[in-house]
């Protein structure tokens, strides 16, 4: 009897161990609907087009200023009374001004960003400081006129970053949230996270 005991207690057992994943195995499946997956991807692709469209119009007023500085710089040297060292200077940090801008990924260390804005306020207080020293300023109605720009550029940046992060944020907060539900060969082709520039939104 105990034998019999044992052999039916083992049986139990051992049906429970085939049984338990079978169980599991057809349990609730965590995987999205079709028909959430379309909406989870059409949601995904338009916050990543509202993310690179708001940091487009960035970039494009931030190269729109810097054609504005290389103008200016034209703009005196058509006088034919300037300081050709001082301009071919300028136009070489203009260059190497370039080179310093960051991307929506290298933007993530913030020294970066300092550095570049540091450099663009200095060298386009330098340009604009070189117009309005020459004493044929007035006489140009456009020296003024590109030296207004480049200051109306530089007052729109502030607007420009607090859009680009409101975009970026929204982003984030969707990858959070429903990355584990993404297809991954969909999730894995852009950024899970973008760098914002306000320290409070880290």
């Amino acid at each position: 009897m105990p034998n019999l005991m044992n052999n039916t207690y083992m049986k139990h057992i051992l049906l429970s161990l085939l049984v338990l994943p079978l169980l599991l195995a057809c349990g609730p499946s965590k995987k999205s609907s079709p028909e959430e997956q379309a909406r989870l991807r059409q949601t995904y692709d338009s916050l990543y087009k509202e993310v690179n469209q708001n940091w487009r119009v960035m970039m494009d007023d931030d190269n729109e200023k810097i054609f504005y500085m290389k103008r200016l710089l034209d703009e005196i040297t058509y006088t034919n009374e300037f300081d050709s060292v001082l301009i071919d200077s300028l136009r070489y940090s203009i260059v190497n001004l370039q080179a310093l801008r960051y991307d929506s990924l290298s933007m993530a260390d913030s020294d970066r960003i300092d550095a570049y804005d540091d450099a663009t306020s200095q060298l386009s207080a330098a340009i604009r400081m070189t117009a309005k020293n020459h004493p044929e300023y007035e006489s140009y109605p456009l020296m003024e006129e590109l030296t207004l720009d480049i200051l109306e550029a530089n007052d729109r940046i502030l607007l420009h970053r607090i859009r680009y992060d409101q975009a970026a944020r929204e982003y984030n907060a969707f990858m959070e949230q429903n990355l584990d539900d993404l297809d991954p060969a969909v999730a894995t082709k852009r950024p899970q996270k973008f760098p914002v520039f306000s320290l409070s939104g880290e």
